[in-house]
């Protein structure tokens, strides 16, 4: 279940259905059966996927390859999903990424540098649909 939009970035890039149809989405997760799970749905659902197993490696994924979006675990070691979002935001290649965060914490998580947040456990369905939104409409997108 998404949780309300928590930021916005400064700047934001136009964005169309046509020009982000093409582009890959980015999953990044450190736990093997929650990215192999998250991969297997979306690609299910039409959407092409890469995958990052931490967050340095994301944002050099993220620095060499166009991408539609970034869904990102909250919690992961060598930099978590809340740096990976600063610098992704800070980098003027990758600061219009609509960047979903995950997380399982009980605790709220503050950033002003994702998109959204997505609370663990999750239902799929409502994750494809949040998806498909930022996918689609990119960082412009209302929750």
């Amino acid at each position: 279940m998404p949780l309300p939009n928590v930021g916005q970035p400064t700047a934001r890039l136009a964005r169309t259905v046509a020009t982000t149809a093409r582009l890959p989405l980015l999953i990044v997760d450190d736990e093997p059966s929650i990215l192999d799970l998250l991969r297997e749905t979306l690609q299910d659902a039409g959407y092409p996927v890469l995958t990052a197993s931490n967050g340095r490696e994301a944002l050099a994924i993220a620095q060499q390859t166009q991408l539609a979006l970034v869904l990102a675990d909250v919690m992961m070691p060598f930099m978590d999903g809340n740096v990976l979002s600063q610098r992704l935001r800070a980098d003027p290649s990758t600061q219009h990424l609509p960047v979903l965060l995950m997380t399982a914490t009980r605790y709220v998580v503050t950033t002003d540098s994702a998109t959204a947040l997505i609370a663990k456990p999750f239902d799929l369905d409502a994750l494809v649909a949040l998806v498909r939104r930022y996918y689609l409409e990119g960082d412009d997108a209302v929750t």
